[in-house]
């Protein structure tokens, strides 16, 4: 009775933190985050490149290797030296016992729960070497977009715009006056500013980049950026057609994740109070 109520209470709980993990998109980015506990950081580092599925194997398997090891130390476990524990075992397992089917089918399940999990930490290793190939390739890609020659003129020329002032109502005058032109040209090539951002912010959060190599290359760009262009974006939720309120929303959440990070002032207020360092 013992071994099944534990195998229960064991399942009910792996269960219940199959998909435990927050989704990025329910975060609230207005709060800081709180320093996870080093359980929660190990957690997260044993469980991310894993599947579902992945988790309920590897959790399955614990718990039947778990209730194994307790029947068989319920079993055996009894005042003695290790060589009267071991010859009993062997005798457990002759067809003389009278429980010898039962001990069988215990060491096999834990024999095999061993094997899954084995099988299981493999193949972590192997999503995880794809996904650094994939971030690797992924980082180059997003490199040679960002020193494209026409690309880095588009930058220059929106940064000429905002620094005499350091207003960014200037840039979103200037650009909704390309936008006004018959010959849009211009206006397109600054767009690519926001949507290089924008898909560096996604890619982000999607896991094809890590938010350590986004900050760490491109942190204060993005976060001075969005220092440059905010108005913008904001007058183009409240008044483009069709309405876009999301529009560069990603783009907006990481300039404020990289603000934090490095305790800057916010960006959409980069003239602002800094706030300090820890709080």
């Amino acid at each position: 009775m013992r071994a099944i109520w534990l195998l229960l209470v064991t399942l009910l709980a792996a269960a219940g933190t199959l998909d435990s993990s927050p989704s990025n998109l329910a975060r609230d980015t207005s709060k800081k985050p709180e320093k996870p506990s080093h359980a929660k950081i190990f957690r997260a580092w044993l469980m991310r490149p894993w599947s579902p599925l992945m988790r309920f194997i590897v959790k399955t398997g614990l718990a039947s290797a778990a209730l194994a090891v307790f029947g068989i130390y319920e079993a055996h476990w009894l005042p003695g030296s290790f060589p009267d524990h071991l010859a009993l075992i062997t005798k457990s397992l002759t067809p003389d016992s009278s429980h010898w089917a039962e001990w069988w089918t215990a060491y096999a399940t834990l024999g095999l729960c061993g094997i899954a999990i084995i099988a299981a930490f493999v193949a972590r290793g192997q999503v995880m070497l794809t996904r650094k190939v994939q971030r690797s390739q992924t980082f180059l890609e997003v490199s040679q977009r960002w020193n494209n020659d026409q690309f880095r003129n588009t930058r220059i020329e929106i940064r000429d715009v905002y620094c005499p002032t350091k207003n960014p109502d200037a840039v979103k005058d200037y650009l909704l006056g390309l936008l006004h032109q018959s010959n849009k040209h211009n206006y397109w090539l600054c767009m690519e500013a926001l949507n290089f951002f924008e898909t560096v912010a996604v890619l982000r959060k999607q896991d094809a980049l890590t938010f350590e190599v986004v900050s760490k290359v491109w942190g204060f760009v993005i976060w001075d950026y969005w220092a440059m262009m905010h108005t913008f974006v904001q007058y183009q939720r409240e008044n483009a057609t069709p309405y876009d309120p999301y529009f560069c929303k990603e783009f907006e959440e990481l300039a404020i994740l990289i603000a934090r990070k490095h305790c800057w002032s916010a960006p959409d207020d980069p003239h602002g109070e800094k706030p300090g360092a820890g709080k």
